[in-house]
């Protein structure tokens, strides 16, 4: 686990740990070119073990709590600038994710040509696809997120749709 290849070199000595520590352990794994949510996410779970150590009485006090935490803006990072991939790219990567299993190959084809989201996508029901007609139809009105299990619905009334694009990833 990356986390712990770089927290469990820092909780050898706890008790000697100090403030200044957990400032250049955040500054090192910002320098080791990490983005600020994954920074934050490692350093949390170093300041987990210090909030432990206190609560076993082994330190009376975590040297972590009152360190901020970087972000996109702290961090200088440039933000991500998202793009539709053109056809031959979308097929380059279908053929890419086929070779390795053709059910990823059909699913990357299917979100790059309807603009569904992989939630709405795992959402899906088997009511909700429709391939008779000319042109094949899959209707969004649910998504899933791991986090909560099935929604009711997607986040906005707008995400409510009827895709029509189906003909273009599965030949009828």
């Amino acid at each position: 686990c990356t986390s712990s290849k770089r927290i469990l070199p820092h909780t050898a000595w706890i008790g000697s740990i100090k403030m200044a520590d957990c400032t250049r352990f955040r500054d090192a794994l910002l320098k080791d070119g990490l983005r600020p949510a994954t920074v934050t996410k490692v350093f949390g779970l170093f300041a987990v073990i210090l909030r432990f150590a206190v609560k076993r009485r082994y330190i009376t006090d975590s040297p972590a709590a009152d360190i901020a935490m970087p972000t996109n803006t702290s961090a200088e990072v440039e933000a991500f600038e998202g793009r539709y991939l053109t056809p031959p790219e979308l097929e380059k990567l279908v053929e890419s994710v086929a070779w390795f299993n053709p059910t990823y190959g059909l699913v990357v084809r299917l979100l790059g040509t309807t603009g569904m989201r992989v939630g709405e996508l795992a959402g899906l029901n088997i009511g909700d696809v429709h391939i008779l007609g000319s042109r094949g139809t899959i209707s969004v009105h649910c998504t899933y997120d791991k986090r909560y299990g099935l929604s009711q619905s997607p986040k906005t009334s707008r995400s409510n749709r009827t895709v029509t694009a189906l003909p273009a990833v599965v030949p009828l």
